[in-house]
């Protein structure tokens, strides 16, 4: 096994660009904001590829199934989960990340 189904994957993988965001916020320096974009979604990308190891055609429906009750009151929840065509789509988000920060190398400004 790859990774903990402890560890909520897909959470990390919305949120940690998030992070990344934040942190190109808290800087001034260009070389910084460029290294902080850069780490953020290298980091997305690798998160991003560690399902394709896991994942099992043969079970129909979503896997790594993430659901957490959220306002309650209302029935309102958390849901996040993969199924074969979101597999793929993944990696090639986290992908053209990577590739956008690269490709705007030059063309940050502050």
């Amino acid at each position: 096994m790859l990774f903990n189904a402890d560890i909520p994957l897909l959470t990390l993988i919305v949120f940690l660009p998030l992070a990344g965001v934040l942190g190109v916020l808290a800087t001034r320096s260009r070389q910084w904001i460029q290294v902080v974009a850069l780490i953020s979604t290298l980091a997305t990308f690798v998160l991003t590829l560690l399902p394709m190891w896991q994942f099992r055609p043969e079970q129909a429906g979503f896997q790594f199934v993430e659901h957490v009750p959220w306002i309650a009151i209302l029935g309102i929840s958390y849901h996040l989960g993969i199924d074969g065509l979101s597999l793929f789509l993944l990696p090639l988000t986290g992908f053209l990340s990577v590739a956008a920060v690269l490709v705007s190398w030059n063309n940050i400004r502050i």
